[in-house]
């Protein structure tokens, strides 16, 4: 195979993995921000004036009383329903973490008992003291914007590195030519 074809085929090759690294980075900066507004959102959100307010979807906190409907696993999370009968039997979805401290919480709570419940704009947070999937301050992607910029840079950095690098031995080759 001739040497300047390989070299083109090396240029192409490192732009693809330049590109995918811009898109990285991009992608971990778009989900930082976003979990960092969620985080903001939540931090700054008053406490309500009844558990009906966060229940009905207001930016607001809320620490009530629940009943465990039901216990049961979604898509490898265990989860339970939460009946809240100040709302008229209201049931919203309790998600928690399948790591083993969100499967304890969720194993140690029977079905059918009353349990303490932190709300948050119709989400349900904690349940006895353990946050679900939903709890904004379990939101880990919120500081890694850092992370996402050094990795923009790194891969602009190398793909010129290595596409001047190569294009200069491309003309190298290509002066060896009789």
């Amino acid at each position: 195979m001739n040497p300047v074809t390989q070299l083109t085929g090396a240029v192409v090759a490192i732009a693809i993995a330049a590109l995918f690294g811009i898109f990285g980075g991009v992608l971990l900066i778009l989900l930082a921000k976003h979990d960092a507004d969620v985080q903001a959102r939540f931090r700054s959100a008053p406490p309500c004036a009844s558990a009906h307010d966060a229940l009905g979807g207001r930016n607001c906190t809320a620490s009530t009383s629940g009943i465990v409907v039901r216990k049961y696993v979604d898509r490898n999370f265990p989860a339970a329903d939460v009946s809240f009968p100040e709302a008229a039997g209201k049931v919203l979805v309790a998600t928690f973490s399948n790591a083993p401290d969100g499967e304890r919480a969720w194993s140690a709570i029977p079905s059918g008992t009353a349990v303490p419940v932190r709300l948050w704009a119709r989400t349900v947070v904690s349940v006895d003291g353990t946050g679900t999937i939903y709890d904004p301050e379990n939101y880990r992607n919120a500081g890694y914007t850092p992370f996402g910029v050094a990795i923009i840079v790194a891969s602009l950095a190398l793909g010129a590195f290595a596409v001047v690098a190569i294009l200069g031995e491309r003309r190298r080759l290509l002066a060896l030519r009789p």
